[in-house]
Formats: C-alpha cells, sequence, structure tokens
C-alpha cells in the first residue's frame, strides 16, 4: 500500500482529489461514499463468513482457516480505512478548486511542485557527508527564537570548507514550508558570465514558475523582485556571492520579502553581509570527521585500510579539515598503490594539487592591486609573525597594511591568533604558488623569492636587478647592490 511505502521507506505522497471533496475521502460524516463503500464491504465479508460457517461446520480445519481470513478481511478494511483517512490529510491539490478547475493547469501544477522537491532531494543526495547535520543544526539554532519576520543569513568561511554543502542541505530539509524557494548556485560565476539580469531572470522564473521574464535593467529586475514576492513567504539562497552589487540587485532589503521570509547568502568575504542579521561561519572538519570523508573518497569505506593508514593521516594533515582538499585528493588516490600514494603526497608538500589551488585563488578575485601583494607577503614571508610587525613592515613599502590585512581577514585568507598573523596551510601554498606562477623554470622573473633553491639559481645566473634582504630578527630592512634584471622581493 501507498502509506506503507510513506511509512517504512520514507516516500512521499502528494495526494491529488479529482471530483471528490477531501472531506468525502476523511469519512467523518455518515453520508460520505467511501465509508458506506467500506461499509459494504465489511458487511459482504461478514456474509461470506457466516455462509461458509454454515457449510464447513463439521469440519474443524476448515472452519479455523475460515475464522483466520475472517479476521484478515476485517483488519484490511480498517487498514483501508485509516489509510484514506490519512491520505485525505496530506495537503495535495484539488482540481475543482485550482487555476479554476482547468485541469491542463492543475496537471502543470502538479508536475511542477513535485519536480522541485524531487529535485532537492536528489541534489542534496552527495555522497559521504561527513559531519553536516551539526553544521546544519547550527544553522537552525540562528533561526530557533526568530519572529514571524524576514531573516537574513550569511554563511561564511575559506573557500572549500562547505558553505554551499551547509546551505544546500538546511534548504532541501525547509523547502517545502515556503511558497516558494529557489537555490540560485554559482552566483559569481554566472554573473560573470551572463549578468546580473540573467540571475535576476533566473530567480523570478524559479519562484513564480514563470517560463519568460521581460526585464529590461537590472535596476527593473530589483524593483519586479521587491513588487511580486513582497507578499510571499520565500526561501532563498545566493551562493558564492563575491559582490555587493549582486546583494544589492537580487537580494535588496527586507521589505522585499513577505513575512516569514529566509534569505541566505554564502560568500567567502564576511564584509558582503553587514546587512544581514544572523552570521555563521563554516568551521573546518575534526580531525575524525576529515579521516572519514577522505577514507570514504580513497577507499569507499568509512575508515582506511591498515596498510595505508599513515599515508592517509598525512593527506589530513596536509589538508587541515578542508572538506574540498580531502575530496579531490581522496579521489584522486582511489585505486592507487602505495608508491604512487607516496609520490603523490611528496608533490603536494612542494607544489599542491593543481585543483586544489585553482579553486582557491579564486578568493583573490576582486581585490586591488595593493591588497594581493599585501596577501602575497604574508604567504611567502610573514606568515606566523606578530601582527605589529608585519603591519610596520609592509608599511614600510608604501602599503596601507592595517586596511589590507582587514580586507584580508573578511576573505577568509588570515586571521589573528594570540596577536600573529596566520592562515590555512593550503592558502600559504595557494599564495606561494601564484608568486611563483609566471615562468616557474625561471625564478628570476617571480615576483618574490623565499625557496632555497630558487635563490641559489637567482644568484647564479646572476639575474637580478636588486634583491631586499630582511632582517627577520630585527625587522631591519637592508638593499644590497644590484646586480642584473628583474624586480623582487626575498
Amino acid at each position: 500500500m501507498i502509506m506503507d511505502c510513506v511509512d517504512k521507506k520514507e516516500q512521499k505522497v502528494y495526494p491529488v482529489f479529482y471530483n471528490v471533496e477531501p472531506s468525502d475521502i476523511r469519512m467523518k460524516a455518515e453520508s460520505s461514499s467511501f465509508a458506506k463503500a467500506l461499509e459494504k464491504h465489511r458487511e459482504d465479508f461478514m456474509a461470506n463468513f457466516e455462509k461458509l460457517a454454515t457449510k464447513h461446520e463439521a469440519d474443524l480445519a476448515l472452519r479455523i482457516k475460515d475464522e483466520t481470513n475472517h479476521k484478515d478481511n476485517l483488519e484490511k478494511v480498517q487498514r483501508w480505512k485509516d489509510a484514506l483517512h490519512r491520505a485525505a490529510g496530506i495537503a495535495g491539490l484539488d482540481v475543482r478548486k485550482t487555476a479554476n478547475g482547468n485541469e491542463a493547469d492543475s496537471i502543470d501544477k502538479i508536475i511542477n511542485d513535485n519536480f522541485r522537491n524531487m529535485h532537492h532531494t536528489v541534489s542534496a543526495t552527495e555522497k559521504y557527508l561527513v559531519g553536516i547535520e551539526s553544521r546544519v543544526g547550527e544553522v537552525e539554532s540562528l533561526l530557533k527564537f526568530r519572529s514571524g519576520d524576514v531573516c537574513f543569513i550569511g554563511i561564511w568561511g575559506i573557500g572549500g570548507v562547505g558553505k554551499t554543502t551547509v546551505a544546500r542541505k538546511y534548504f532541501d530539509k525547509v523547502s517545502h514550508q515556503f511558497q516558494g524557494s529557489c537555490f540560485l548556485a554559482n552566483v559569481r560565476e554566472e554573473s560573470k558570465k551572463h549578468g546580473l539580469m540573467y540571475l535576476q531572470k533566473t530567480l523570478l522564473s524559479g519562484l513564480l514558475k514563470e517560463k519568460a521574464m521581460n526585464i529590461s535593467s537590472f535596476y527593473e529586475g530589483a524593483d519586479m523582485i521587491k513588487t511580486k514576492l513582497c507578499r510571499w513567504k520565500v526561501l532563498i539562497v545566493f551562493d558564492d556571492v563575491d559582490d555587493e552589487h549582486q546583494l544589492e540587485y537580487l537580494v535588496g532589503n527586507h521589505d522585499w520579502f513577505g513575512d516569514g521570509s529566509i534569505i541566505i547568502t554564502t560568500t567567502r568575504n564576511q564584509d558582503l553581509l553587514r546587512s544581514h542579521d544572523q552570521l555563521y561561519s563554516v568551521p573546518e572538519l575534526a580531525k575524525d570527521e576529515a579521516i572519514e570523508i577522505f577514507s570514504w573518497h580513497a577507499f569507499q569505506i568509512p575508515t582506511p585500510y591498515k596498510e595505508f593508514l599513515k599515508l592517509s593521516k598525512s593527506v589530513v594533515d596536509y589538508a587541515k579539515g578542508l572538506p574540498l582538499a580531502l575530496k579531490v585528493l581522496g579521489s584522486f588516490l582511489y585505486k592507487r598503490g602505495i608508491t604512487e600514494w607516496r609520490s603523490a603526497l611528496d608533490r603536494l608538500t612542494d607544489t599542491g594539487y593543481e585543483k586544489i589551488v585553482k579553486q582557491l585563488s579564486l578568493s583573490l578575485d576582486g581585490m586591488n592591486h595593493e591588497e594581493k601583494n599585501i596577501f602575497l607577503d604574508i604567504a611567502c614571508f610573514f606568515r606566523g609573525r606578530k601582527k605589529d610587525d608585519v603591519i610596520t613592515i609592509l608599511n614600510s613599502f608604501g602599503f596601507r597594511s592595517e586596511i589590507g590585512t582587514d580586507v584580508l581577514i573578511q576573505k577568509s585568507l588570515i586571521y589573528i591568533s594570540e596577536g600573529m598573523v596566520e592562515m590555512h596551510d593550503l592558502i600559504e601554498q595557494m599564495g606561494q604558488q601564484v608568486a611563483r606562477n609566471v615562468d616557474q623554470d625561471k625564478p628570476w622573473n617571480h615576483s618574490r623569492l623565499w625557496h632555497e633553491q630558487d635563490i641559489k639559481t637567482v644568484f647564479s645566473a646572476n639575474q637580478v636587478l636588486f634583491v631586499l634582504m630582511m632582517d627577520f630578527y630585527n625587522n631591519i630592512p637592508s638593499v644590497i647592490p644590484q646586480v642584473e634584471s628583474t624586480e623582487g622581493r626575498v
């Protein structure tokens, strides 16, 4: 039975009431046609049982069998009655009260509603989600005591930490509670490719189920979002936002949406979330969570094989709790031998894994020249040093490093721990790769020199125009005589 599938397999049911009153199926009135039909079934079973009882009066075995069948039949009628009563109480669609009774429009609504819910469920079925429930629970706790007002939530953190996964999982869990819902993915990328008007059309089409949205400017699009959604209770996720204009013309203000609406923004830049009501910083995975998620991708089991355990821990130490890195590396090492694992680890500690470095380097998009230079200097020279010392040194180059370091903190690229400038190991490696990205075999063309072998190569080739030597213990800069060629920092 359908309701058995709901109970045992947690499947969804969507009742469609076609030329029938839901109240008739609930069978609360004696005039219910369904109640009468089921009572007729019960009476027929009773009559048949009495007939068989007379026929099999002398045969004890057959009488026992008849009694068992009769009991089963009566229980079957009761199950039918209970199932119909439950089904009629589930929110569905009454064709006579939908689209003025237009059957074709009712069918479109059935398809659209159920395809949207099914799409949400499938999209969240990502393999090997580890630690996600606790993070979704923390987002839910931000809304625990909220009133019926509109609420803006900002989910932020380092690239690859799982912001999108947390937002997607929460979205899938609660979207059915809203009049409309839309998960606008990859806002940064889609905005660059197609522009803001495309995103505005996508948002409105997804919420209003209208295929063609005519918008002549993003100002008109913003006004249309406000006008059409101001009375709707909606759930919207704007994923991977990297520019304040995206929020200005897509999210706007609280009065753009109806009471009870929840608007979620995911971003690497906390500074973009100033107008949000609640912020959630996605934490990196704990050690045991990291081991498990890596093992699922590398071995398809929750814990590594014994002979790979030590190497697995080395990979997890390298990834430092970053889900993106653990998934990418686990998938790369899947079904590879120990020799290949060791070779891969050697490469990781030297140059990193290209796919991870590329993804993390997206955090540098939109930074101005000075902010990027401050970041590269910290990644190459100043990680683990006192913040005040770093600012003094960087200011000596003409930087406004107080502002610059604040920007880097907002973008989750650095953080301050006990007065020291720190960053994630993979962020440091990404910055160093960016500094060495030009002519990797010609270090004299790099913007910065800190790698011992690169420095030896430059000096042996007489390829230095000037070298800034820094006494890192006393913070005293000094310049050695010019030799030849390219500008750089050592």
